[in-house]
């Protein structure tokens, strides 16, 4: 079974979780990102800050339903950044795709 990590109804940002490591397909499979906001972006834990991947995941509201295929990917802690904006609520799925 592949490595798979899935949030619901997110509004800020998500609680931080651990991938193996690979190339991972990266979605926002459904939900509302509020218009003319910072994107929402998955990010990883690099010297005690959350960066951009390369290159970066990032999605806005047209993006809904979408999926970003990753580089090679290091094992490490990453997470969903999400702006501070009113009517963020999304379902997100992070899937290792070798």
């Amino acid at each position: 079974m592949p490595e798979t990590v899935n949030h619901q109804n997110l509004v800020m940002h998500s609680a931080n979780f651990q991938l193996g490591g690979g190339i991972y397909s990266i979605s926002v499979t459904s939900g509302n990102i509020a218009v003319r906001s910072d994107a929402i972006e998955f990010q990883r834990l690099v010297n005690g800050a959350f960066v951009s991947i390369d290159p970066p995941a990032r999605f806005v509201s047209t993006d809904v339903g979408s999926t970003r295929l990753s580089k090679l990917l290091p094992a490490g802690t990453y997470r969903w950044t999400i702006s501070l904006a009113f009517g963020h609520n999304i379902n997100t799925a992070v899937v290792k795709a070798n």
